[in-house]
């Protein structure tokens, strides 16, 4: 199975850990850094309806989105409809860009192309929410949906 969509780290790593190594990725270029894992140790999850949201987490998004990469092309995904919701509220509350910026992670398959073909540079954001338990990152599938959402460009 090949894949070239994503940098050739992000691409080993779900390799190895997801199809035991029958997926290649490569690519010419190199990285220095194509991943950031920022650990927002605040806030606790609470449960809305059947779904989750973490509102210190919202606020930390929406920090990063405001401080960092509002005049960049950026695309936040999470796996919580409540959270997803909660973003939106966020970006929206403090006139910062949401539309077409914030999916459902079941939902996100990158975004049409017309919004994403002509970006030299993306940034994908993703907010997990949970603080009293793994939640979704013990299923190897969903993670593995929110490591190859990006793309190379």
């Amino acid at each position: 199975m090949f894949v070239d969509r994503m940098p050739s780290p992000i691409g080993q790593f779900i390799s190895i850990h997801v199809y035991q190594g029958r997926l290649l990725s490569h690519h010419k270029g190199q990285f220095k850094r194509c991943m950031s894992f920022i650990y927002a140790n605040v806030g606790k999850e609470a449960k809305s309806g059947k779904s989750h949201r973490n509102a210190k987490e919202v606020q930390t998004v929406t920090h990063l989105v405001r401080n960092y990469y509002c005049s960049c092309n950026f695309v936040i995904i999470t796996p919580y409809n409540a959270q997803r919701a909660a973003i939106v509220a966020g970006l929206k509350g403090v006139h910062l860009p949401w539309e077409g910026r914030v999916f459902n992670m079941d939902n996100f398959q990158g975004g049409p192309s017309d919004y994403y073909g002509r970006v030299t540079r993306r940034i994908l954001i993703v907010s997990v929410v949970r603080t009293n338990g793994p939640g979704f990152l013990t299923n190897l599938n969903r993670v593995n949906v929110f490591l190859t959402r990006c793309k190379m460009e």
